[in-house]
């Protein structure tokens, strides 16, 4: 056995465990870092909001109460919203139960725990399940604008399709939804890229919205 093959030592494997667990947590509330080129070729550093808090913000606009708290003609619901919170505040709360704070806080009360090389599974274990959020935080923000269409899938001819949320209930919406990332149909999985979207507006025999050429106007069920 060579030095190069020899197995990590406990401390060694707590060290790797927890520097993955930092880097994990602050995935998901740590501010964001981004690069711009100025107009004059100037390297300017920008901060953005956590992952977290972005979908804290957007969950207040999908509601309506972002700007002063009254509700806006906008979906009662925000159902993948409220699953997500669920999830991420209803695990990390167990994980920290003697820390009162919200998420963030409760995150870093874990930073500053005095973990022992015993810990490392559970370090692993939590990492994963930040990473996985931080995955999902994506997915729902870039899905922003999202709406669903009142219209049969013109391959499958599905209208609906049963969501199941994280507490187990059966959520029925549209089996179609339009998103700036093109139209899907959640039941046959049939995608219609950005460019297509005439192609099935003309299925679904919808008009254009007025000033978009390549958008169905089709609107969801009340």
């Amino acid at each position: 056995m060579t030095e190069y093959d020899a197995p990590a030592l406990p401390q060694e494997r707590l060290d790797a465990a927890l520097r993955a667990f930092d880097d994990a947590a602050h995935a998901l509330i740590g501010p964001r870092f981004q690069v711009r080129i100025a107009p004059d070729g100037r390297r300017i550093v920008m901060t953005a909001p956590s992952v977290y808090d972005e979908m804290t913000a957007e969950m207040a606009g999908r509601q309506g109460t972002a700007f002063g708290g009254v509700a806006r003609s906008l979906p009662p619901l925000w159902v993948d919203g409220v699953d997500f919170f669920r999830e991420v505040d209803g695990e990390v709360a167990a994980w920290a139960p003697g820390e009162l704070g919200g998420t963030p806080a409760r995150l870093n009360y874990l930073l500053g725990w005095a973990w022992t090389p015993l810990d490392v599974v559970q370090l692993d274990t939590y990492s994963a399940y930040l990473m996985r959020w931080v995955s999902l935080a994506s997915e729902l923000i870039e899905g922003r604008g999202a709406f669903p269409l009142a219209a049969p899938c013109p391959k499958c001819q599905a209208s609906e399709v049963v969501h199941v949320d994280n507490a187990g209930e059966h959520v029925r919406k549209p089996a179609l939804e339009v998103s700036m990332r093109g139209a899907e149909c959640h039941v046959c999985g049939e995608v219609w890229e950005p460019r297509n979207l005439t192609l099935l507006a003309a299925a679904l025999r919808c008009a254009p919205l007025a000033g978009v050429v390549s958008s169905p106007s089709c609107l969801p069920s009340s």
